[in-house]
């Protein structure tokens, strides 16, 4: 799948349409809306695989976003180096990284965390040198698998697990430095592959074995991009 940006026509006239995300509830305003004589046409952008509910009614509400996508503002990219711990099956550190490339745990030369299955804390900082009032900051990852919950200075954000992967983090940025932390939760599949793989090492047992020994592991963790746009 890829990014689409479209515009949609439909055969309404005189009322307000809502453009709902799915995940959130949230509600966006009209600014990509032309009524005309006929029909209402609406801008729009779709993640990959995404999908949103329209709503069209005389007396419709609105949040804050002006939007349901934001293309352009004042990014902030995490340039420094990420944190990625990982814990064993006791719940114990049992490795951890420094990288600034994100990439699927499935490339790594440990054997521990190409084939982790279970939740991994992602750490970094940045600094937001906004110059005026922020009206709203959103959180951008380019994909995750499968699960985030995301903190920005101790406060929590929120959820992600579909696309777009976005989190409005408007409530806890702040100017200056700040800190986020990212936990990232996997499925079970890579860790039962390696237990097939290493029996003596297994960390995993089942009544009835899943045959996975020959079949590919799934991407796993934040691969590719983090950064946040600011409006």
């Amino acid at each position: 799948g890829k990014k689409v940006y479209t515009n949609i026509g439909f055969r309404v006239r005189d009322t307000d349409p809502e453009l709902i995300n799915l995940t959130t509830g949230e509600v966006w305003e009209k600014d990509w809306v032309a009524n005309g004589v006929e029909r209402t046409s609406l801008s729009i952008s779709f993640e990959p695989y995404q999908s949103v509910a329209l709503l069209f009614r005389n007396n419709a509400r609105y949040d804050k976003r002006e939007y349901n996508f934001l293309s352009s503002g004042y990014e902030i990219d995490f340039d420094s180096n990420w944190k990625i711990y990982f814990k064993d099956s006791e719940n114990i550190m049992a490795d951890s990284i420094i990288t600034s490339n994100l990439i699927s745990w499935t490339n790594s030369g440990s054997p521990l965390i190409k084939y982790y299955s279970g939740t991994a804390s992602y750490s970094n900082t940045f600094a937001n040198k906004y110059p005026g009032s922020i009206q709203y900051a959103i959180l951008k990852i380019d994909s995750v698998f499968n699960l985030a919950s995301i903190k920005v200075n101790g406060i929590s954000c929120g959820t992600i697990w579909t696309p777009p992967y976005e989190l409005d983090i408007t409530k806890a940025i702040k100017q200056g430095e700040n800190k986020i932390e990212i936990e990232v939760t996997n499925t079970w599949r890579n860790r039962l592959i390696g237990d097939e793989l290493s029996p003596e090492k297994r960390q995993t047992w089942f009544n009835s074995p899943y045959k996975l020994k020959d079949k590919p592991l799934l991407p796993a963790g934040i691969i590719g991009e983090v950064k946040i746009l600011i409006r």
